[in-house]
């Protein structure tokens, strides 16, 4: 290499080196501002419960286990004339295979798990409408993905809040959030989780099961149950007759559920270990449900190309359920 092109190499190598430390201050700088003031949860973008319906009301970790575990009975309810309204705590944008699905690099990182959170949301819209359930009965929160557990145990207050690793947020950064702007905290997750409740209203309630073995799934069955007990306490008429149903999608010690792949004549049953562990519900599904349900997995297809074989396990015969004693799951909140 000659002179000229030496400089050359020193030029754009020193371009290149003061780009990538102005993109890492701009993340820094721009996204670690006080968050102890806080907009409230935008209440009127909750639909109006209806009355002399049940009015079903899902929490979803990420986007497609709400279509795993309860896809079957959103169609079926729906078109009972029932009333249903689907919760995502998390956009996704900590997926660990977005790395084989997008072109992440240490520049953009942050951008493209961004990217990465909106096109998981898309999907889960049209998932959900093929299901049945309009876009105006979705709901995102916007908290991070891979980041429930630590607001739930280390970063409860606002004044120190969670930030993204993936996204280097520590505030929601989607527009759409139930609270915009919401930041990575505990006590933020469960003011949103009681708004959403109280002004909901629903009849029942299916939620991550706390013996999920994903980190998510279990805090996010915990802030729910936490937040069925803050309204015990303060508003017990809201939750005096909710009935609670937790379900599973990850045990890592096991390979549940069996056998793998697509199987829709096969019905759906409890991982061995927990088989004794709560009272099981098998809500059957009809061979149109069912279809419906295969057809609202395959519209997950950034998933599809990474875990294909392990979503399509979850489209049986049934959907499983554990029914959970309101009174005994606010009481003792690590419980089912």
């Amino acid at each position: 290499m000659g002179l000229a092109g030496a400089r050359r190499v020193l030029k754009y190598g020193g371009i290149f080196l003061i780009l990538w430390i102005a993109a890492q201050a701009f993340s820094w700088v721009n996204f670690t501002v006080p968050l102890k003031h806080y907009a409230p949860p935008r209440e009127s973008i909750l639909p109006q419960p209806q009355s002399g319906v049940q009015r079903i009301l899902i929490f979803s970790p990420h986007e497609d286990d709400e279509t795993l575990a309860t896809g079957g009975t959103i169609y079926t309810e729906l078109n009972k004339g029932n009333q249903v309204l689907v919760v995502f705590l998390t956009n996704g944008d900590g997926f660990w295979g977005a790395e084989f699905l997008v072109e992440v690099d240490f520049l953009r990182r942050a951008r493209e798990f961004l990217d990465f959170a909106h096109k998981r949301q898309r999907e889960a819209i049209k998932a959900l409408a093929t299901l049945g359930l309009p876009e105006k009965d979705v709901i995102f929160l916007g908290y991070p993905d891979h980041g429930l557990h630590y607001l739930l145990t280390t970063h409860w207050s606002c004044d120190e809040p969670y930030r993204s690793p993936y996204t280097h947020r520590e505030r929601s950064p989607y527009a759409d959030s139930l609270t915009p702007r919401a930041p990575f905290c505990g006590a933020a997750v469960l003011s949103d989780i009681e708004a959403i409740i109280a002004g909901y209203r629903p009849t029942i309630i299916y939620l991550p099961s706390p013996r999920d073995d994903h980190p998510d799934h279990r805090a996010a069955g915990e802030f729910i149950l936490q937040a069925l007990k803050e309204l015990a306490g303060k508003r017990p008429e809201l939750v005096s007759s909710i009935q609670l149903r937790t379900y599973l999608v990850h045990i890592y010690r096991t390979r549940w559920p069996t056998p793998r792949g697509l199987h829709a004549e096969l019905p759906l049953r409890p991982p061995v270990q927990l088989a004794q562990a709560c009272t099981w519900m098998s809500y059957r599904l009809s061979q149109e449900a069912m279809q419906k349900k295969l057809q609202a997995v395959r519209a997950y297809r950034t998933q599809q190309l990474v875990m294909g074989r392990f979503l399509a396990s979850f489209v049986r015969t049934n959907e499983l359920y554990c029914q959970l004693d309101l009174k005994g799951a606010v009481s003792q909140p690590t419980g089912w």
